[in-house]
């Protein structure tokens, strides 16, 4: 399986980060296009996360932008902003869920929330999963609900990086 993204090398371009112009309670919400390629013939459906782990000598952590679940294999072409308009799958919380920011983006700590890389350019890691099931999870699931209901499912698995610049 193979994922691509339609970027000069690999870099996000600012519509979809911190210098987006489209925001909501000032980060950016409109999530990137990209193709998965070549799934396995029995695949029934997609997850996938997408993870900052240069955040961790930031903030202390990996900082979670957006886990998604439950979309029908036949959706391999995911669109501009398919966080937001996309109604065929399942928001997992990103990282703005943490108490740490105490409640201040409750209205978009389900989706995707762009890059916003404060120290230097970081890369971003978009890893796909094709699993043979639909999973048992909801809106609002976590990232640890995800990697546990994918146990046993996982027929293939893909990632890439993308640059998110400062």
């Amino acid at each position: 399986m193979k994922i691509s993204c339609p970027f000069d090398d690999q870099i996000l371009p600012d519509l979809y980060t911190k210098a987006s112009d489209v925001k909501v309670a000032e980060k950016p919400v409109v999530s990137f296009p990209f193709i998965i390629e070549e799934a396995p013939e029995n695949t029934k459906t997609f997850a996938w996360t997408f993870v900052d782990y240069d955040s961790i000598p930031v903030c202390g952590f990996t900082f979670i932008h957006w886990v998604v679940a439950n979309v029908p294999a036949s959706n391999a072409l995911i669109l501009e902003d398919f966080a937001r308009v996309d109604e065929n799958h399942v928001h997992g919380k990103n990282s703005l869920a943490s108490p740490f920011f105490r409640g201040a983006y409750t209205s978009i700590d389900e989706g995707y929330t762009g890059p916003c890389p404060p120290d230097e350019d970081h890369l971003y890691t978009l890893t796909v999963y094709a699993l043979d099931c639909e999973l048992p999870v909801k809106d609002g699931f976590y990232l640890n609900d995800l990697r546990r209901e994918m146990a046993g499912h996982i027929l293939a698995k893909a990632d890439i990086e993308l640059v998110g610049r400062c």
